[in-house]
């Protein structure tokens, strides 16, 4: 097995097409042997290493001009600015070494790094993917995808997938030339250079007590860049991995987590991480010291605002808050309120009607006591009527004291489909999200139940549960101050929702989700294995099972630009996985037939590790793109 105990490279590669030959296909062998004995290890390289491969740091504003062990000059010119990147020097050579790190062998008894949860220990470049069928010609732009991906062997040996440092997946799509380009890139936060610099990891897992020398690392940390931190007080231990969300907004792409700052990742091939955003300026020092800026942004088509939440779980004063805040469309902060909560709960997601922001107050609740003592962090409370989930609906520009909150039944909403005002009753709001009964966020809770509910050895408290969030709809009656209305609208289970972009904060017929794949065990991280259509006036579901074995993650939909009027009238992009081979594919789906055969498949030929949320960004955001 070619393996590599280099945490981080650059290995770039490029299929060059010559006038008059066709396009050269990607050489690969085989191994089975892989580490864990498992073909899902086994994509390996020509035996001999590429022609160039190595890692290119340079000043920004410099030329790049190097010559390659193959004598092949590379040039590349760079933006101006004051920080290092790594930029990947693109040769002739047509092999292909994707591989995952030797140290992963000895972690699979942990599902997070087994299997295609594994990280890869590339950066890769490939230039000219083969694509089967015909790519539209709206969907001449690029599709990026976030997960986490550790470069080193875990400190302690503990690890849980929300630890890996951020690393995007992309596609540019060029349907000119009926192809794409791949390529994958870390996140470079302040941890993950600071942990690049020394080679090894350096903070602990988000799961693990604290430890003194990792809390004085991070206050030392804190310190140095005390104008900008890149995560707020409370956050000591672990890095900022920027792991989580990817959001487009005002020309910037900006890699989300879900406590700390929002990193700008620059709309080039390098896809350099350009540092933390300050969003001109208006992002303060006490900003970036007291506030984060979660996974879920939502941009209004309508007015091209994007509104932000972010949670404070350890608050100076006692009162936890959550900060709602406006990103105008040229980039800054134009409005913030920091709105009192009862309890410090995780809000993930946010909602927004083309007038409101809707707040998800679920009892998920940070607990800190349980975290310094190295227990789970959170609590699930769901004590019979004691618990309930709450909404707080506010007007988009609204003070923190206007804030209406509003009870319904104890749940967990991770992800928001959509929102809308009523237009047959003003003050009525529709909300539709994904809605699970209880979470244990994934091994980060314990769920706290009536002493009669759980049936475990200690009848109060629940490690456990199947993570299955099922489509529902609420109507949320402001006049009443009450949930008038409190739908299941399928009986199964699916997450991560989205669509049709030009209609969010908009009434909206069509939905989409991705199938959640039965029999998995309690626990057990999630696996979708589907897609899915929402008819939400009819109740009628299209779910497009993705083949034997094939598993997918996030979707998107990106609406056709030619027909803005029909809602269902574009493509959903589908990052998908077979188990058990080194290759993934970006299926092309008509929106219209997603029963129908793909409209493009793009055929990525290394293996791309399962990750958290995808975007797209159109051809206008990629000026410094060709």
């Amino acid at each position: 097995m070619y393996t590599s105990t280099t945490p981080v490279s650059n290995v770039c590669m490029q299929r060059r097409a010559h006038k008059g030959s066709p396009f050269k296909r990607n050489k690969v062998v085989y191994d089975s042997r892989g580490p864990s004995g498992s073909k899902a290890f086994s994509r390996l390289a020509k035996p001999t290493a590429p022609k160039s491969t190595r890692r290119a740091t340079y000043k920004r504003g410099a030329v790049a001009e190097q010559q390659t062990s193959d004598g092949i000059q590379t040039q590349q010119k760079v933006k101006e600015d004051a920080i290092s990147v790594t930029v990947p020097i693109i040769t002739e050579d047509d092999s292909v070494l994707q591989r995952t790190p030797e140290w992963v062998s000895k972690y699979q008894d942990n599902p997070a790094l087994a299997g295609n949860f594994a990280p890869v220990a590339d950066e890769v470049t490939i230039a000219d993917l083969a694509v089967r069928g015909e790519l539209p010609a709206h969907l001449d732009g690029l599709f990026v995808r976030n997960g986490p991906n550790p470069p080193y062997e875990p400190r302690t040996g503990v690890y849980h997938w929300f630890d890996g440092s951020g690393m995007v997946h992309f596609l540019r799509l060029r349907p000119e030339r009926g192809s794409a380009d791949y390529g994958c890139r870390y996140v470079r936060s302040r941890g993950f250079l600071e942990q690049e610099a020394r080679d090894e990891a350096l903070y602990l897992s988000i799961t693990e007590e604290p430890k003194v020398e990792e809390i004085v690392r991070g206050l030392v940390s804190k310190a140095k860049n005390w104008r900008q931190p890149d995560a707020p007080y409370w956050v000591i231990q672990q890095i900022n991995s920027a792991n989580n969300g990817l959001t487009f907004h005002a020309g910037r792409l900006l890699a989300t987590y879900e406590a700390g700052s929002a990193y700008e990742l620059r709309l080039e091939e390098s896809l350099a991480c350009a540092g933390l955003c300050d969003f001109n300026g208006t992002w303060s020092t006490k900003d970036f010291w007291t506030e984060n800026f979660t996974a879920h942004p939502k941009v209004c088509p309508f007015t091209g605002e994007m509104v932000y939440i972010g949670y404070n779980l350890v608050p100076t004063d006692g009162q936890p808050r959550v900060t709602v805040g406006v990103v105008d469309a040229g980039g800054a902060v134009a409005h913030r309120a920091a709105v009192a909560c009862a309890r410090p709960s995780m809000q993930h997601d946010v909602a927004i009607t083309r007038t409101r922001t809707i707040l998800l107050d679920c009892p998920l609740v940070f607990n800190m006591d349980k975290s310094l003592a190295g227990g789970r962090p959170f609590d699930f409370l769901h004590r019979g009527k004691v618990d309930k989930a709450r909404f707080g609906v506010m007007d988009r520009h609204g003070s923190a004291d206007s804030v209406q909150w509003v009870e319904t039944d104890c749940c967990y909403n991770y992800h928001v489909m959509n929102a809308w005002d009523n237009p047959a009753n003003e003050d009525q709001v529709v909300l539709i999200t994904c809605r699970t009964e209880m979470t244990a966020a994934l091994g980060m809770a314990d769920i706290f139940l009536e002493s009669d509910q759980s049936g475990a050895e200690d009848p109060s408290v629940l490690k456990e549960c199947h993570e299955e969030a099922t489509l529902h709809r609420f109507v949320i009656d402001l006049k009443e101050g009450a949930v008038v209305e409190s739908t299941p609208l399928a009986d199964f289970a699916s997450e991560f929702p989205c669509v049709n972009r030009n209609f969010t904060g908009a009434p909206t017929r069509y939905g989409y989700s991705a199938g959640i794949r039965g029999g998995q065990a309690a626990g057990a991280i999630t696996l979708f294995d589907a897609v899915v259509k929402h008819d939400l006036h009819t109740g009628l579901h299209e779910r497009r099972p993705l083949g034997e074995g094939r598993l997918c993650g996030d979707i998107t939909f990106v609406p056709d630009p030619t027909r803005p009027e029909v809602e269902d009238a574009g493509h959903l992009l589908v990052m998908s996985h077979k188990e058990g081979e080194d290759e993934a594919e970006l299926l092309v789906i008509d929106a219209q037939d997603i029963m129908g055969e793909p409209t493009a498949v793009v055929e990525i030929p290394v293996r791309v590790p399962y990750g958290f949320h995808c975007e797209y960004v159109p051809r206008a955001g990629l000026e410094a793109w060709p």
